[in-house]
């Protein structure tokens, strides 16, 4: 088992998805890391599924804020299950890597969901764009001598960044 999948090097990819998909128990509620998981190891089809399934999550009942969920596997309101959900949101936006370069969209379902962003990267980096119909459409890196940092997913090839 390779985990944190965060240190999964091009060398150990395959094995830490091998890992990932024959584990003997899949949780995609509360405090489960699955979604975090699917998204650190770039498989857009799984994370995907599983954001959209914790979205449809309807919230716990009797509390004043439609963002407090019901216990999965402690008590209630859980602030774990929407909170897992962000996280994995963006990793699949964006991800750091062991040489301080940034990776936009390695696990963003690129033909389906368009977006407009500002995340914070690794090195008190801002990364901020438009990306619509499958293309970017502009891309602001904060400072400006990262933009030589920023590598792209399976969505983009080459961007002209706008500064």
């Amino acid at each position: 088992v390779l985990h944190p999948y965060r240190v999964v090097t091009s060398q150990t990819h395959q094995i830490a998805v091998t890992s990932y998909t024959q584990r003997r128990f899949k949780c995609n509620n509360g405090w489960c890391q699955d979604i975090m998981n699917a998204a650190l190891l770039g498989l857009t089809d799984d994370v995907m599924s599983q954001v959209i399934e914790r979205a449809k999550t309807a919230p716990a009942e009797g509390y004043r804020f439609d963002g407090f969920m019901p216990h999965f596997q402690d008590y209630e309101p859980s602030s774990d299950h929407l909170s897992n959900m962000n996280t994995a949101l963006q990793w699949m936006l964006l991800q750091g890597d062991s040489n301080d370069d940034i990776v936009l969209f390695p696990a963003w379902p690129c033909k389906l969901w368009n977006i407009d962003f500002k995340v914070r990267g690794p090195l008190n980096t801002t990364v901020e764009g438009n990306f619509v119909d499958g293309k970017l459409l502009s891309l602001v890196v904060t400072p400006v001598s990262r933009t030589k940092n920023v590598k792209f997913g399976g969505c983009v090839t080459e961007v002209n960044p706008i500064q």
